[in-house]
């Protein structure tokens, strides 16, 4: 999968990026605005976008995802507001709550490319950091 990477925190974003590279996915980014993001969208589209909430100082990664949302592009929140992600939940396919394990991206990224192309959610078996919005 191509993977969309909206991190703000550097020592976050590089780790995730590795462990994504590490389970054989190719990664946008890290970027840590949404200016970034969207530009790199135009330049090639991402299977799915993993979002912190909290981009440009404030909440921009719901919009982000609202406009990836509106692209095709299925995004998962990757944040400790678990509030405002379910409250969001129209436009993203899931949430990862923070703090996760590095270590567990890889079988947690295998869910999501599960559910991005549509397998149902009773057949997955989701890791308690990862929530799947209904569809």
């Amino acid at each position: 999968m191509i993977v969309l990477v909206a991190e703000d925190e550097p020592i976050t974003s590089f780790v995730l990026a590795g462990e994504l590279k590490r389970a054989g996915h190719s990664v946008l980014g890290p970027v840590t605005n949404t200016s970034d993001a969207l530009q790199l969208v135009e330049e090639c589209r991402p299977d799915v976008a993993l979002i912190e909430i909290e981009l440009d100082g404030d909440y921009a990664g719901i919009e982000l995802a609202r406009q990836l949302s509106t692209m095709g592009i299925p995004c998962v929140y990757a944040s400790a507001r678990s509030t405002l992600a379910r409250e969001n939940a129209s436009s993203a396919l899931g949430y990862l709550a923070k703090p996760y394990n590095p270590e567990s991206i890889a079988e947690i990224f295998e869910i999501i490319k599960e559910a991005v192309s549509g397998a149902p959610l009773q057949q997955l078996r989701i890791p308690p950091a990862l929530e799947i919005f209904g569809r």
